[in-house]
């Protein structure tokens, strides 16, 4: 896939969350005093104090570290490194004296919240997009095995929209 295609993907991919959460990309009036911090590329949802970033790389975690610190905000990141679906990964860093940064999350959809990111294996840590930013699960946001395999293929059709030309 070309490049320039992956960045829209990719975009594309950051967003689709975002709207299901209903979050807001106001205008900031003080954005002549953005903080300059080696990524450049990102949207501010001041209300639900988060950066979204979308990225053809994983960007370094001393990058996202910094504008953690740069904003004292979370930070979610939308990864599209090849021409699939499935290759579509998420991380997360949580602001705090020691950030927490997981990566290789999965859009989930159902239960709760508009949407979670989940990791490949069930038993460590979930997170809610919700209006107010992201949060932590304690726990998984479904009920059985088949729940979490169809909120994942949900997950997936609807990100698969992109790669058809439309985000669904």
């Amino acid at each position: 896939m070309h490049i320039k295609t992956l960045e829209a993907v990719a975009i594309a991919a950051a967003l689709t969350p975002a709207r299901l959460a209903g979050l807001r990309f106001p205008v900031d009036p003080d954005a002549g005093s953005i903080p300059a911090t080696r990524l450049r590329h990102y949207l501010h949802a001041s209300a639900a104090r988060l950066l979204i970033v979308p990225a053809i790389v994983p960007p370094a975690r001393r990058d996202v570290e910094e504008l953690v610190r740069a904003y004292d905000t979370d930070v979610l990141i939308a990864l599209a490194s090849r021409d699939s679906v499935d290759d579509i990964t998420f991380a997360v860093m949580l602001a705090g004296n020691d950030p927490v940064y997981t990566s290789g999350l999965n859009l989930f959809l159902g239960a709760g919240a508009s949407c979670h990111f989940v990791p490949p294996e069930p038993g460590s840590t979930c997170f809610a997009l919700l209006p107010v930013g992201l949060r932590g699960c304690e726990c998984a946001p479904w009920d059985s095995e088949v729940d979490r395999r169809a909120g994942l293929a949900d997950g997936r059709a609807l990100l698969s929209g992109i790669f058809a030309g439309g985000t669904k």
